[in-house]
């Protein structure tokens, strides 16, 4: 969407975006008329963000609210058992799998931090004899697990 010209023309965006990424399409062939079928989604948050406040103010409790992946995630957090259908709505759907994307590539590069820097380490430790080797890798395992104990407590706290 970011490179998207019109976004009040999003159907026609969409369409040239699927035409362009159609590597069997030729030059003549994206002149002519084609029924490509995409499946899109818009969620716009302004009417969201917009209420928050209203509410907020409301309730005297205004506050600068951050509308972030944390606000998004609160809001559509549902403790309560009876009313678990509310995550198989398509909106729903469409929140956490934008959420999911986020997500999974922050997890990856967690697990990837993880494994560069304490399991490696360990696994050349078990093996090294080396007095400055088996040094550095317990010092990187600790690092690596006082970082993760850090993250954890900000997480608690947030």
């Amino acid at each position: 969407m970011e490179r998207f010209k019109d976004f009040h023309n999003y159907e026609k965006e969409i369409t040239k975006e699927a035409i362009s990424k159609d590597k069997l399409a030729s030059e003549k062939d994206t002149e002519t008329e084609k029924n490509i079928e995409a499946e899109h989604s818009l969620i716009d948050f302004q009417k969201v963000i917009i209420g928050e406040k209203i509410r907020g103010f409301q309730e005297e409790s205004f506050r600068n609210i951050k509308f972030d992946h944390i606000h998004l995630a609160k809001m559509i957090w549902i403790e309560d058992e009876n009313k678990m259908d509310f995550y198989n709505l398509e909106v729903a759907r469409k929140l956490i799998d934008f959420q999911f994307l986020n997500t999974r590539v922050f997890m990856n590069q967690l697990l990837k931090f993880y494994l560069c820097g304490f399991l490696l380490p360990l696994f050349i430790s078990m093996t090294a004899s080396n007095i400055v080797i088996l040094n550095l890798c317990y010092t990187m395992c600790f690092f690596v697990q006082f970082f993760f104990i850090i993250f954890e407590i900000v997480r608690i706290w947030e």
